[in-house]
């Protein structure tokens, strides 16, 4: 699991050919995805960043996040790897640093995982969507303020991304189930009305609507004039 840049350039992928090597790459735009590689992230600029306002070695950061113990494991990541602690700077007796395998590292990762999945469950979208070619929905990624029209148009290789048409610009992106959510309304390209609250813009709404609008507007304000007359009489 990979992002989209640089692997997806052609160079890559003759690499990726060559090599026989098969590359799943996360959803545009949808991070979570591919939340442990954006965690290790994270981790090496906040490393980096502490060792340049103390003006230290960064490799002695990287050391001593290796000894760092992972409460719910009962372990540290140098333990799990190489099943001993590493020696540092800090004084430490003999027994510490002998050979010690951790056995239970892997059910207690189950169990962690499992207590993540009760809590993200609380929140998240009950059921998974299936879209099928050709259903109108509606697509909204971090960058986006509204909900935009879309059409898809194939589902994609990656598991729950799908290939989509915008009916703003007609470009062609690929999203994931979760920035995606049925249409309730019909086609703006159609000269249908649509609900204000999953697309406003003003093209997009009834004329009766803007109609109706001026109508109460000249309304009020004659409403507005008479009072005016009337509470100030000559």
């Amino acid at each position: 699991m990979t992002d989209n840049l640089p692997f997806i350039s052609q160079r890559c992928l003759n690499y990726h050919r060559e090599k026989e090597i098969t590359v799943t790459t996360c959803t545009p735009e949808w991070h979570q995805s591919n939340g442990l590689a954006e965690k290790a992230v994270n981790i090496s600029k906040q490393i980096l960043r502490k060792s340049s306002k103390t003006n230290t070695d960064f490799r002695e950061g990287v050391m001593e996040c290796s000894n760092t113990e992972i409460i719910s494991l009962q372990a540290f990541p140098a333990q799990i790897l190489q099943s001993r602690a590493l020696r540092t700077q800090l004084p430490s007796i003999s027994k510490n640093l002998e050979p010690r395998i951790k056995d239970n590292v892997y059910n207690m990762l189950q169990k962690r995982q499992e207590r993540s999945n009760i809590q993200y469950d609380k929140t998240a979208r009950r059921n998974t969507i299936d879209l099928n070619k050709r259903d109108k929905v509606v697509i909204k990624s971090s960058k986006d303020i509204v909900w935009h029209k879309a059409t898809v148009i194939e589902k994609a290789k990656e598991p729950r991304s799908y290939w989509v048409r915008k009916e703003r610009n007609n470009k062609i992106v690929r999203r994931n189930s979760n920035q995606m959510k049925l249409s309730l309304t019909k086609s703006c390209i159609d000269d249908q009305i649509l609900d204000p609250g999953l697309y406003p813009d003003e093209e997009c709404k009834p004329q009766s609507a803007f109609k109706e609008t001026r109508q109460s507007r000249s309304q009020t304000i004659q409403y507005l004039k008479i009072r005016s007359i009337n509470k100030n009489p000559p």
